[in-house]
């Protein structure tokens, strides 16, 4: 059996190392061996992020999916998240797999030797998981009271001021003596000469105006449809800033830019809608990120991983080929029945082998009655008697803690098998529209757990698919110069019809 050290810090400023020693030490001395050892470390959000987003949470389950784990180890339970839900959510979910949890800091294990349910544990659990909650909440609260009273002595709360101002000794904003001329001269050349954008920033970079970081060419037009929309530089919003320009001039600007048509917004990238977004993840349980500007489903956590860079209109194509065998009844139904067979196999041997221990258990229990007699007649030594009903009652204690384990496989292939009888997986039908990305993403999250992603070579990947019944497929793909092939799990080539 294994042990996972589960560390985590908020921001990259914070060091791990510290964590991780404590933890493998804590880990060493209970008995394990280093080879035993899985250290699972991570900076993220312990209180923005969900369970879902949790990488380290992630991989985590991906891990005890695996491989035999008897006990997880944590410095605190804030390192696990700071929501109470979510450490409520991870203690179930580690109880219901029989792995026992050990916080470090406030010492204490949640399930005892024996492995039952420590009562007293659970109290410290609960105790200091709230304190996490209430400590973030307050330091949320501290942040604000902090931010507010900034503002109210006309001091910038957080960042740098934007472009115009500079900050004075005491930290409030005022004009700043190169880029305040530059605000004004961008008005007045809009509004007075009636300039385009694109005009006033070809003349501004050629003349480098800006700073030497931000010297090109479409970020100074960006700038400049930010600053023509700016309220703040005229004073019209309630603002820390004092003003630049009049307002006046920025109601002429604001005029122009109104009859022009030229909004100076862009399209917002947040309504787009990525169909397998939060679904794909690797082999070592990270999940995909989206890259907007390149279109693909991104693994880029771990320079030692393979990388995983994922076209997502194919992605998303197989995925609709996928689905479409699965509501024709195709490979999906194939793969259900092959599930079946493999559950009710995995029952019966799993039956068998409980009523061997049963069996053995029994043979164990009779034997200890016979030691008994024979030390009460004087055949056999008080002391090595019961050193052997000792070691009988061990033999015991393993073998009941293998039935156990045995019951709860059983347990979870029944409820394998009770989903795949489920009608909601039965209720197909050939009419559905899988064409737009947001009817794509909501068949997704009624039917797919999750897809495991794998290189195959360059410009080719499998992608497994986990349905939510049980069921379990793996398609691929790879990228040509005239576009996609799409292969089944028998590697014959599939189209996507609609």
């Amino acid at each position: 059996m294994k042990a996972i050290g589960l560390i985590r810090v908020s921001t990259a400023v914070q060091e791990l190392e510290s964590q991780s020693i404590k933890v493998k030490e804590a880990i060493l001395r209970d008995g394990y061996d280093e080879s035993d050892v899985i250290l699972i470390e991570d900076k993220e959000s312990g209180s923005k992020l969900s369970e879902e987003e949790r990488s380290g949470l992630n991989k985590l389950k991906q891990v005890i999916e695996t491989e035999q784990i008897s006990s997880v180890y944590c410095y605190e339970l804030s390192r696990i998240s700071r929501r109470a839900s979510v450490v409520y959510s991870i203690r179930d979910y580690l109880i219901s797999r029989k792995i026992n949890l050990i916080c470090l800091n406030p010492f204490f294990r949640m399930l005892r030797e024996d492995g039952s349910f420590d009562e007293n544990s659970n109290l410290a659990f609960g105790i200091f998981s709230t304190m996490a909650e209430n400590e973030n909440s307050l330091r949320k609260a501290r942040i604000m009271r902090g931010k507010e009273k900034k503002k109210n002595e006309g001091k910038l709360s957080v960042g740098k001021p934007f472009f115009g101002y500079t900050l004075d000794s005491n930290h409030r904003p005022i004009p700043h003596p190169i880029e305040s001329p530059i605000v004004q001269e961008i008005f007045e050349r809009y509004v007075n000469k009636r300039e385009s954008s694109g005009s006033i920033a070809k003349d501004l970079y050629l003349r480098k105006a800006f700073r030497d970081d931000s010297n090109k060419l479409l970020t100074i037009q960006n700038y400049i449809c930010v600053v023509l929309r700016e309220k703040r530089y005229a004073n019209l919003v309630e603002s820390i800033y004092p003003p630049i320009i009049s307002k006046d001039l920025f109601k002429q600007a604001e005029e122009i830019r109104t009859k022009s048509g030229c909004k100076f917004t862009r399209k917002s990238r947040t309504k787009s809608v990525y169909p397998l977004q939060g679904y794909l993840f690797t082999t070592d349980g990270y999940r995909l990120t989206i890259g907007v500007t390149n279109n693909r489903y991104l693994k880029m956590n771990d320079a030692t991983v393979q990388r995983i860079s994922l076209r997502m209109d194919a992605a998303d194509n197989l995925t609709r080929i996928v689905l479409q065998d699965y509501f024709d009844k195709g490979v999906i139904e194939e793969d259900k029945e092959k599930t079946r067979l493999v559950l009710n196999e995995q029952l019966s041997i799993n039956r068998i082998k409980i009523g061997s221990i049963k069996s053995k258990i029994e043979n164990l229990r009779k034997e200890n009655d016979f030691i008994n007699t024979r030390i009460i007649k004087g055949r056999l030594s008080e002391s090595k008697g019961d050193a052997m009903i000792d070691e009988n009652y061990k033999q015991m204690e393993q073998l009941e803690d293998t039935m156990q384990d045995l019951y709860y496989r059983i347990s979870q292939d029944n409820a394998k098998l009770t989903l795949l009888a489920n009608p909601i997986f039965n209720d197909y039908s050939k009419d559905v529209d899988l064409s737009s990305n947001e009817n794509l993403r909501a068949v997704v999250e009624k039917y797919i757990k999750q897809i495991i992603v794998r290189r195959i070579k360059f410009s080719t990947y499998s992608l497994e698919y986990h349905f939510l019944d049980g069921c379990i497929t793996t398609y691929s793909f790879y990228s040509i110069n005239r576009g996609v092939k799409y292969f089944d799990a028998s590697m014959n080539e599939v189209q996507l019809s609609r």
